[in-house]
């Protein structure tokens, strides 16, 4: 059995995973961004964060029914409901992939309501860093959702599973994250489609 190293700084270590998905992806980022990918990690280690109960009485809503509390909402309420709903999308899609693999609501799903969550966030703010930041998450969610998925990949390591995980996950969606790591162990995969994302 392999010895686990500890941790001394969570914060620190998503740091690093971050930029170097980032360095290895080729990608860049305003340092708002980078931050915030930080922090949304580090928030979404505390599972609580990603349960949304529009009622205490409620069951867990799910991210249609999020949006539709947001858009019916006052504007210090919809500005909150609209950033949780982009971070779960974003958290989800990127981190726990497979997971959705097994719900009839796919990836792309989670990516067409949290890309239109933070841009609609963007649209209500009115401090210029804010708006270029959720515009930023938007714009670009795809690829924060690769940067994401590398994330969660490295934290897990990579057993045989994880690598046909990784395989499925380009077949699938043409994940660019998935076919990096997989050149990373030097698997070469091959597909008629010619897919890039």
């Amino acid at each position: 059995m392999e010895a686990i190293d500890p941790i001394a700084n969570l914060q620190e270590y998503f740091y690093s995973c971050v930029r170097e998905a980032m360095a290895h992806q080729s990608v860049e980022a305003s340092p708002e961004t980078e931050y915030y990918l930080v922090q949304l990690l580090n928030r979404c280690r505390n599972t609580e964060y990603l349960h949304c109960k529009l009622d205490p009485h409620a069951e867990e809503a799910a991210l249609c029914q999020i949006l539709a509390r947001a858009l019916d909402s006052e504007k210090s309420a919809r500005i909150l409901l609209l950033q949780k709903l982009g971070d779960i999308a974003l958290y989800s899609a990127g981190y726990f992939p497979e997971s959705l693999s097994r719900k009839l609501i796919d990836v792309d799903y989670y990516m067409q309501l949290g890309g239109t969550a933070y841009s609609s966030l963007a649209n209500l703010l009115s401090h210029r860093f804010q708006q270029e930041l959720y515009a930023e998450l938007s714009e670009k969610f795809p690829v924060w959702v690769d940067i994401l998925s590398e994330v969660s990949t490295q934290s897990r390591g990579h057993s045989h599973d994880d690598l046909l995980k990784l395989y499925d996950a380009w077949l699938k969606h043409g994940k660019r994250s998935a076919l990096l790591l997989l050149q990373h162990h030097g698997i070469l995969p091959t597909d008629s489609s010619n897919k890039s994302h």
